[in-house]
């Protein structure tokens, strides 16, 4: 398996999942006898039923590893070399099962063991191995709970060790638990697969992997304690997945290609969509999806897979952390630079995570001030002093203990204060409204606490409003639930500094949040408002 992998790469075998013949390439090397004779129709016919009848789909990688694992057993049958005395659970009997009964059977026409049923057992239990540890696109059976709480377990993990909260984390749940189920079987089998990008992970993010690392050991309830590094990196791909902030201003059509997984294509998306909010990701694709797709459908290609036949749209090939020679070359094809962040929620995260680290490890005289100081010093307004808070708004724009629906509702009612105060158009709320339903919106700044706010033509100057609930509230696609929520309207960098400021500073404190959050009485916070103000003078 390892010379053909040296010789033949994934991208070469998954265009036989298209072209379904070998290609001349592939019979230039002194290795060509060794599949020259292999029925790859009827190959990747069989892996292709096994998807459809267990309902799963395998990623790229894991297509490429099955055919390999396919064809050499094909062979090593042709040779009469049978595997023997094969140590079979009942999870390697799975294709015995009625339900796989076509699969079998087509199995049993292309190995050519009709009239061997012990042989037959012992191959078939051998090729379920690798099915169980191949890869997947999503999850499924019985055992499903169990792996999305243990992601879940994983996740808090990561998130409490390095005090900041995932974005998009129930997506990043779902995403690992998918890998964790074929991770497992992995260990159990002791099947090895190669992280392709376990290098630069190991420079970008050895930070990461080392606390994974850790993590892994001092929990063996969790039944990881034997993973590859190399598997370790593929888990660390999916948190750092959550890592990045990034808005929402689509444009140009970008579809994204990777072989290597949900977790290494989630990445890829993610540091697009950062560096390059201006366009609009039409979502995640195979290989073979990748040829079908034409000009009506994407305007580019973002892929990882150096392909080697033409496509009906334009590609790039790039790293998936994105190199600066990566950037450079999407700017020219893109046609736009990479983009600095120009809303508050990146700067909100980074201030949030270093004033925790700050009060983790030292004794903080004045909080207040260090938070201020963070917070100006990141946005790039230094020795600015924002405008007043209660200037920026009034008590009708404060609801208290509000029973809503849903978030739409609860937006409704904020986007209509500001209105009334001649802060916005009714446009803003419909604009927000399009993020806020997206599933990996970002205005989730703290639990329970959403902070949604656009750059917008429709704000005609600085303000803002805020509600409370009496019970919280799903807020967006992502079902995560707040019960505080502040809409800001920013016209410029300047004014807005000391209402986030204030927002934060309750953020950030346990007896703040409780206070506000049982408060029944507008006066009562527009009193602490101005007193705010006064501290802050």
């Amino acid at each position: 398996m390892d010379l053909l992998k040296e010789q033949w790469t994934e991208e070469e075998i998954l265009e036989l999942y298209v072209t379904r013949a070998i290609p001349a390439s592939l019979n230039e090397n002194y290795l060509e006898n060794m599949i020259a004779d292999v029925d790859v129709d009827s190959i990747i016919f069989w892996i292709e039923q096994v998807e459809e009848l267990s309902g799963l789909a395998f990623i790229d990688a894991s297509k490429y590893e099955l055919f390999l694992n396919c064809a050499v057993q094909w062979k090593r049958i042709q040779l009469e070399e049978y595997i023997v005395d094969f140590d079979k659970d009942d999870e390697l009997k799975i294709l015995e099962n009625e339900k796989y009964k076509t699969v079998k059977q087509g199995f049993m026409k292309l190995m050519g063991l009709k009239d061997n049923p012990d042989r037959l057992s012992n191959e078939l239990a051998y090729i379920s191995m690798h099915l169980l540890g191949a890869r997947r696109l999503s999850g499924e059976g019985d055992h499903w709970i169990k792996y999305q709480s243990l992601s879940g377990e994983i996740v808090a993990t990561f998130e409490q060790e390095n005090r900041f909260r995932l974005s998009n984390r129930e997506n990043i749940i779902i995403g690992l638990s998918t890998h964790l189920q074929s991770a497992m079987y992995r260990v159990k089998y002791n099947i090895h697969i190669d992280n392709p990008y376990f290098d630069n992970l190991e420079k970008e993010y050895h930070k990461y992997i080392e606390q994974v690392k850790n993590f892994i050991e001092e929990n063996p309830h969790w039944g990881l304690t034997n993973l590859h590094r190399h598997e370790i990196g593929f888990i660390v791909v999916h948190l750092c997945a959550g890592m990045e902030q990034e808005p929402q201003l689509p444009s140009k059509r970008i579809a994204i290609v990777c072989s290597s997984g949900l977790g290494t294509s989630r990445l890829l998306e993610r540091t697009m969509r950062r560096l390059f909010p201006q366009v609009y990701i039409t979502g995640q694709f195979s290989v073979k999806e990748a040829y079908q797709l034409t000009e009506k459908d994407v305007d580019l290609i973002v892929t990882t897979v150096p392909f080697t036949q033409k496509l009906q749209v334009n590609y790039v090939k790039v790293n998936p952390l994105l190199s600066l020679t990566d950037q450079q070359n999407l700017e020219r094809i893109i046609g736009r630079g990479t983009y600095q962040a120009s809303t508050e929620l990146p700067v909100v995260e980074t201030v949030m995570t270093i004033y925790q680290s700050v009060k983790k490890h030292t004794i903080v005289l004045n909080e207040g001030e260090l938070f201020n100081d963070l917070y100006r010093y990141f946005s790039g307004n230094q020795g600015a002093a924002g405008s007043e808070v209660t200037s920026l708004t009034s008590p009708a724009c404060i609801h208290l203990k509000n029973r809503v629906q849903d978030w739409r509702e609860s937006l409704s009612i904020l986007s209509r204060s500001l209105v009334n105060q001649g802060v916005i158009e009714p446009t803003y709320e419909q604009e927000l409204a399009q993020v806020i339903n997206e599933q990996d919106h970002h205005f989730i700044v703290a639990p329970g606490v959403a902070f949604p706010h656009l750059n917008s033509a429709s704000i005609k100057k600085t303000g803002f409003a805020f509600m409370t609930l009496e019970e919280p509230i799903a807020f967006g696609g992502g079902g995560e639930k707040v019960w505080w929520i502040i809409l800001l309207a920013a016209k410029d960098k300047i004014q807005h500094v000391t209402a986030v400021e204030m927002m934060l500073d309750v953020v950030n404190s346990k007896d703040l949040l409780s206070k506000l959050r049982h408060e029944q009485n507008i006066d009562v916070i527009w009193n602490w408002m101005l007193e705010y103000e006064e501290g802050s003078r």
